[in-house]
């Protein structure tokens, strides 16, 4: 993973989201959100550019809404 802001500020958002999506499917015993939240928590640690960072945080994301339908 790159230090630079981009990057920073993109892993930050994706994980605010993923705790929100982590704390939601708790409360509500869905998986699939708790899932997708560690997931969206988690990830970018492992992507080493900007663009997989927000590709990869965009799939994951839209992945609850994908997978509901």
């Amino acid at each position: 993973m790159d230090f630079d802001a981009p990057n920073i500020i993109a892993a930050l958002v994706f994980s605010a989201l993923g705790f929100v999506y982590f704390s939601y499917g708790k409360k509500q015993t869905k998986m699939p959100l708790v899932i997708t939240g560690g997931l969206l928590m988690g990830y970018s640690y492992f992507t080493p550019t900007l663009a997989w960072n927000i590709g990869v945080g965009l799939l994951l994301a839209l992945l609850p809404l994908i997978w509901r339908s």
